[in-house]
């Protein structure tokens, strides 16, 4: 009988993923076709001024797809993440009817071991953290000018560089750095999210939990002319409001911009196939074919 109860609550359960994005033309779409494959179809996204055409592809994917895609427009070039993720979610709360809501970022692709993220998603859930790791770029994925999704490996344990490193040394790969989780909330009485989604605070906190069956694929890196366009956007932010909260990643990265040295970083993050052994052997790099597999199955690589 508690089953069928639950099932009944499940079914008024509404699932709104949020996204903030700015010049992510080579991700975004595939970013949400991925998620609506995963069961989302309720979408709230801020273009942040994008230059790129990302703007153009929200606006043709609001009317191509049988999901509903609220866009809204902020040029801003304050970098003001926090207040516009809080903008979305109480837009997703109070507009849209959302229970819970999936803060993301266009290079971030949630994975459910069922291929349905709302089955992991429960009437109870507040305060939920997914585990996220990096998809390393292969020079050999590279090289052959394969999609980026193509790219079979990724970091399994991170390596524990201190801040310091992360900001002055220059023999060390970011990719590997240690990255926080994700995190999807119900609106209802939260607190506080951070600017990355990767803690939030709620009232009901005694609830929160450790997802087991949805995973978050994470690609910064596809290729040098985003990795580029990405670091130059950070720069300009940073130049204009010193103060902005960003991660020490983006600033390690802004200095090489400035220091003109941002191509040899990029060298730096590219796994060379005479590394891989080694990486394979101490587990720091692990081969995962899960959205390989998902991707030739459901959608077609390449543009």
């Amino acid at each position: 009988m508690l089953g069928y109860v639950s099932n009944q609550f499940r079914k008024t359960q509404k699932v709104v993923m949020a996204i903030i994005c700015k010049n992510e033309n080579d991700v975004i779409e595939d970013n949400i076709k991925f998620h609506t494959f995963m069961g989302v179809k309720y979408f709230v996204i801020m273009d942040n001024g994008s230059t790129d055409g990302t703007r153009e592809i929200l606006a043709e994917l609001q009317t191509s797809l049988d999901v509903e895609i609220v866009i809204f427009d902020e040029p801003s070039e304050k970098f003001e993440k926090k207040k516009w993720i809080w903008r979305l979610l109480k837009h997703a709360q109070h507009n849209m009817g959302a229970t819970h809501v999936i803060p993301n970022d266009a290079d971030e692709f949630w994975f459910s071991k069922t291929q349905d993220i709302t089955d992991q998603i429960c009437v109870d859930d507040v305060n939920v953290t997914v585990q996220r790791a990096n998809v390393l770029l292969s020079e050999e994925v590279l090289k052959q000018e394969r999609y980026y999704l193509d790219e079979p490996y990724r970091v399994n344990y991170p390596l524990c560089y201190d801040r310091k490193a992360e900001l002055g040394d220059s023999n060390l790969s970011m990719l590997f750095a240690n990255i926080g989780p994700k995190v999807f909330v119900s609106p209802s009485g939260l607190i506080s999210l951070n600017s990355g989604f990767h803690r939030a605070k709620h009232l009901l906190q005694y609830k929160k939990r450790l997802a087991d069956d949805l995973f978050v694929y994470h690609y910064p890196i596809r290729n040098y002319a985003q990795f580029f366009k990405n670091v130059e956007n950070r720069a300009k932010i940073l130049k204009q409001y010193p103060n902005a909260s960003m991660g020490d990643h983006y600033k390690r990265w802004v200095k090489h911009y400035f220091e003109g040295t941002l191509e040899q970083e990029f060298e730096r993050m590219l796994i060379k196939e005479a590394d891989l052994s080694g990486l394979l052997k101490v587990s720091a790099v692990v081969k995962d074919e899960k959205m390989l597999d998902f991707f030739r199955s459901h959608m077609v690589l390449g543009k």
